[in-house]
């Protein structure tokens, strides 16, 4: 699967959990899920799941813009709830709880992409078989052929910048 494919996939979830979530939260009454979990509890899972699917949907946008556009559709939500003929009740604390399991979501996906991305991490899934990226120094003159290579121009009398281009293998190498 390209990683074009796998994009379009992926916000194609997000959005598709998006309107779902937003569909599910005016419906006048809700059909209700095994368990009878609060109106808190389905509050925070959905917003546990919009915010890791938007973070692998968009990987390159920043958290902080995430959990914002997040707590703004949860906001809208709450709002929305307030329309007297849909019978539902817009709460500020549930507002609140959106916001934070967006932010805590956020945080520990971060948080795991920082642990996954360390040295000690590249060599066992290196070892697993798994793919992994190296850094190799960007030939004279090609910099910033790709996004993951920097803007800097390869010095007078060098043959190579010091900037990075990341290679994928694939198994082991």
């Amino acid at each position: 699967m390209t990683d074009q494919r796998r994009a379009r996939i992926l916000r194609a979830a997000f959005w598709a959990a998006a309107i779902f979530a937003f569909v599910m939260a005016v419906l006048p009454h809700p059909p209700q899920f095994p368990g009878a979990p609060s109106d808190k509890i389905q509050h925070i899972s959905a917003f546990l799941v919009l915010g890791a699917l938007a973070s692998f949907a968009y990987p390159r946008t920043s958290p902080v813009y995430l959990a914002t556009g997040l707590s703004v559709f949860g906001a809208v939500i709450e709002l929305v709830q307030l329309i007297p003929f849909l019978h539902r009740d817009g709460d500020p604390i549930d507002w609140i709880a959106d916001t934070a399991a967006v932010g805590l979501m956020l945080i520990f996906l971060h948080w795991l992409r920082a642990r996954w991305s360390g040295p000690a991490a590249s060599r066992a899934v290196r070892r697993s078989g798994w793919p992994t990226t190296s850094s190799v120094p960007c030939p004279s003159g090609r910099s910033g052929l790709r996004s993951a290579c920097c803007d800097q121009r390869p010095r007078k009398n060098m043959r190579s910048s010091s900037c990075r281009l990341t290679y994928v293998h694939v198994g082991r190498p």
